[in-house]
């Protein structure tokens, strides 16, 4: 099992680091393409959920990204310092696919085969997203 810890500043520039650096850990655990693909997808929402929902854009708050890979899954934990809040009660409305906004929940339920979200040891709100390798390869592959 690899394990890997990085905090990013709350800023708009830090996906851009983020998803270098998750590239490379992709890369080097030879994660298959498509895959990989749906990981960044993935992640990268749940970033900009925590940036702009939870840490609400405050500069001073920090999110951080925990991946675990292992020869069955790849783990994904995005942590903000926000209120630990989100709605997911009943029917949310299906999302434009045309808008930027209102897709990313969507988006990260269509691509992970696990989405949980929690309260954080810190207040914030943890997004925790598992991918089962070997199902999600074969899925994608009898499509």
């Amino acid at each position: 099992m690899a394990m890997y810890r990085h905090t990013y500043q709350s800023v708009p520039e830090s996906e851009e680091q983020m998803m270098d650096n998750l590239q490379s850990i992709l890369a080097q655990h030879k994660i298959e393409d498509s895959l990989a693909g749906a990981i960044m997808l993935t992640v990268s929402e749940a970033f900009v959920n925590a940036f702009v929902h939870g840490n609400k854009r405050e500069l001073s708050k920090t999110i951080q990204v925990e991946i675990e890979i292992t020869p069955l899954t790849v783990k994904a934990s995005v942590i903000d310092q926000g209120e630990r809040h989100i709605d997911l009660s009943g029917d949310r409305p299906v999302p434009d696919p045309f808008s930027e906004n209102g897709r990313g929940i969507a988006i990260m339920r269509h691509y992970a085969t696990s989405l949980i979200f929690s309260g954080s040891k810190s207040g914030g709100l943890k997004v925790s997203i598992q991918f089962d390798r070997k199902k999600y390869y074969e899925s994608k592959i009898l499509k």
